[in-house]
């Protein structure tokens, strides 16, 4: 849909099958704007895996992308979905405000690779929302 603007698929039970089929449905939108994902778990337990979030995240790597705010909110990403994140962060020059707040599975290590991928210029970030992260 060329129209959509707002997407939200939060407080669901997508899972992997459902991410990768998001992540299809978003590779060519050049409409959305702002795409809300929180609260994508069970009890605390990941439903997508690093596989899911990287077809999911594809969006922020096309160049026509409009994405200006992305809320991943409780979504359980772990290690390989905050790499996959990363990684197209540093291809993304429309995202303005990111919230990855209560996302507990990630190691310090995790989020210094994530925070490297912010002193690129070409970045639009403008907040980004880290609450609740350990």
């Amino acid at each position: 849909n060329s129209a959509l603007e707002v997407l939200d698929v939060s407080s669901t039970n997508i899972a992997d099958e459902g991410a990768i089929a998001l992540g299809r449905g978003l590779a060519n939108n050049k409409a959305l704007k702002d795409l809300r994902c929180y609260d994508i778990c069970a009890r605390g337990t990941p439903l997508i895996t690093a596989a899911g979030w990287r077809s999911v995240f594809a969006c922020l790597r096309n160049e026509e992308s409009a994405l200006e705010r992305l809320d991943l909110r409780y979504s359980s990403i772990d290690e390989g979905g905050l790499s996959a994140l990363t990684n197209a962060l540093s291809s993304n020059s429309s995202l303005r405000m990111l919230d990855v707040g209560h996302n507990e599975q990630v190691s310090a290590e995790g989020w210094r690779s994530f925070f490297a991928c912010l002193e690129r210029p070409r970045s639009a970030l403008e907040e980004i929302r880290l609450r609740e992260n350990r």
